[in-house]
């Protein structure tokens, strides 16, 4: 899986067998690179459900959020390679862990004409919160410095459950007294591990039952292979022109 700079990434995708059995719906959360896609269903907000491979033609699935900055932020560009390879490319949308009013919304506002799925509605927020005998939240941010944590606490609102965004909510808090490394030991204390990589703003949660990262693109060739998952939003590459390019696709 290639890493942009994700807003928001949840754990690992589930294995996908290379011969599924028929699947009801695009629940991209069994998606696997190097797997087929034949078997999945695409149900289109309000259409009858469909293949989700054309045979014969690579389809792009864009899975996105309303509650998800960088899926919003790449959403210009990814209508201009839409316009650019429609004829070529089928494109599909996955509206993921969302609430169904913001993600008409979304839909409405950037003008997104190719079919978009609406998979696992969410309410008002993507991830439920635990039940009361659930394990502690265990939180990882890549990317994420002590000095970071109280700017993105925004945005962390918005994807976390109450429980979990009142820990890392307290953690910024203490943390605005302390040094980084002791701000990273009281994380830790609390389940969250702060670390300061490359990326510009990565979450792991580990507790909330979301399943794939967002912003997240698959590429599937025209056999229905899976080839490529891109992860994230990098901001100074088109890397889905560079997958579809690998594809013969220019």
């Amino acid at each position: 899986m290639k890493g942009r700079a994700a807003i928001f990434a949840l754990p690992a995708l589930l294995f996908l067998a290379a011969t599924p059995a028929a699947t009801s719906a695009t629940d991209p959360s069994a998606f696997r690179v190097g797997a087929s896609a034949i078997a999945f269903t695409f149900v289109p907000i309000g259409g009858a459900p469909e293949p989700l491979v054309s045979p014969g033609k690579p389809t792009v699935v864009v899975a996105f959020a309303s509650w998800c900055q960088g899926c919003l932020d790449e959403m210009p560009r990814l209508l201009a390679d839409y316009a650019a390879f429609k004829d070529r490319v089928r494109f599909l949308g996955i509206d993921y862990l969302d609430n169904a009013k913001a993600g008409d919304a979304t839909v409405a506002k950037y003008g997104i004409a190719y079919p978009v799925e609406r998979v696992r509605e969410a309410g008002g927020v993507p991830s439920p919160e635990p039940s009361a005998n659930a394990a502690p939240a265990s939180l990882t941010m890549h990317g994420v410095t002590p000095k970071m944590l109280p700017a993105v606490l925004p945005e962390l609102k918005k994807a976390l459950s109450a429980s979990q965004y009142a820990a890392v909510a307290d953690v910024a808090a203490r943390c605005a007294a302390l040094s980084d490394a002791a701000c990273r030991s009281y994380a830790a204390s609390k389940g969250i591990e702060l670390d300061g990589g490359p990326v510009a703003l990565r979450l792991t949660t580990l507790a909330t039952g979301a399943t794939i990262s967002l912003p997240m693109l698959y590429v599937i060739d025209a056999n229905g292979k899976i080839v490529d998952a891109i992860e994230g939003y990098d901001t100074g590459t088109d890397q889905l022109r560079s997958a579809l390019a690998k594809l013969g696709i220019r």
